[in-house]
């Protein structure tokens, strides 16, 4: 064995050498890799799975302390609308092409599509906790993306605090796909910020709606959303024929026909609403001598099959028995009514039923 190894002592040398230079160079690319790319490896990894539209991974690469609303459903729900044309077209046809609330398909989807362009390191917000060193690694996680829709107008992907959503009463409002009951005004303390699709309950009648929340503290006024559409889950919204042709009411005045309230009900004889050809609308009720009739005054729109009053103005008059004078009073108002158009002269609601008399 001794005189092997001295007979090849060059050779064993030569095999020693190359280990400890194996070895010192694998410590120091493990050095170089471990202090020089780990932390950017990480951060292009965020990126490339954003980029890719690898959603499920985004969802583990976003910095999350409250999941009651920050699910991975929730997150996949609302990009498959903003990074998916073809959802965004589907969503138009299905509730927008009879209406005016955009100016074309092409205008909602430059609003609401924002997949035009990669994203670079510069656009994510990292946190991170810990140091990476030859034992440990630090955690990169990201915080927000900014992201820009065909109108280059600049938004944000992430977390938001404090939505609030206000409602006309103990009403049903479906965020995305989390349904949460609402008695005038409901509060989500961290929510996805990004576009979201509502679905409304009120008075029988269910809306949709499609909107941006980007912001901290933003408070959502429901009844004031300008693309707010009337929708019903017993109408089949492909039946496009029959929604048209329910949609051609008669211009003029329709008188109350029938009340399904359990009290406070209307007079049929005097209670009428007023449909004119500039899309202006009024509404006169009549109760009792006491109160001798409420008038509404505002605008009405017709949209899937169901005709929407919108009154800004509200006057109401009060019976005097001393001087036997009626007084007018006049309030602003921010009213909606909404009823579903059974034919070309008739049109009612869970409450009232009106025809058509003149």
């Amino acid at each position: 064995m001794l005189r092997w190894v001295n007979k090849h002592q060059s050779l064993i040398i030569t095999i020693i050498i190359t280990l400890l230079l194996f070895i010192i160079v694998s410590v120091i690319t493990y050095l170089i890799y471990v202090y020089g790319y780990y932390d950017r490896i990480k951060e292009n990894n965020i990126l490339e799975n954003f980029n890719s539209y690898k959603f499920n991974r985004v969802y583990n690469d976003l910095y999350l302390n409250d999941k009651e609303y920050l699910t991975s459903k929730n997150l996949t729900s609302m990009t498959d609308i903003m990074f998916n044309k073809k959802k965004l077209e589907n969503i138009y046809d299905k509730y927008y092409s009879d209406t005016f609330k955009y100016s074309s398909k092409e205008d909602f989807i430059n609003r609401y599509y924002y997949g035009q362009k990669e994203l670079t390191t510069k656009d994510i917000k990292y946190t991170s906790e810990g140091n990476t060193d030859i034992l440990n690694r630090r955690t990169t996680k990201a915080i927000s993306y900014k992201i820009s829709n065909n109108y280059e107008e600049v938004s944000y992907l992430g977390i938001i605090n404090n939505v609030t959503f206000n409602t006309l009463g103990n009403d049903i409002l479906k965020i995305d796909e989390k349904e949460i009951s609402c008695s005038s005004s409901c509060n989500i303390d961290k929510l996805y910020s990004g576009v979201h699709t509502i679905e409304y309950n009120h008075n029988g009648f269910t809306y949709f709606g499609i909107l941006l929340i980007d912001k901290n503290n933003s408070v959502i006024e429901i009844n004031k959303l300008k693309n707010l559409v009337a929708i019903s889950s017993d109408i089949d919204l492909d039946s496009s024929s029959e929604l048209n042709n329910n949609n051609d009411l008669s211009i003029g005045i329709y008188s109350l026909n029938k009340c399904l309230l359990q009290s406070g009900c209307p007079s049929t004889t005097y209670s009428y609403i007023t449909l004119n050809k500039d899309n202006t609308c009024a509404y006169y009720t009549y109760i009792t001598l006491d109160k001798a009739g409420d008038s509404y005054k505002g605008t009405y729109k017709k949209e899937n099959g169901f005709l929407i009053l919108e009154f800004s103005g509200h006057t109401y008059s009060v019976f005097d028995y001393d001087t036997k004078k009626s007084t007018d009073i006049e309030v602003e108002s921010n009213i909606k009514m909404t009823f579903k158009i059974d034919g070309n002269n008739k049109f009612s609601n869970n409450d009232y039923e009106f025809v058509f008399k003149a």
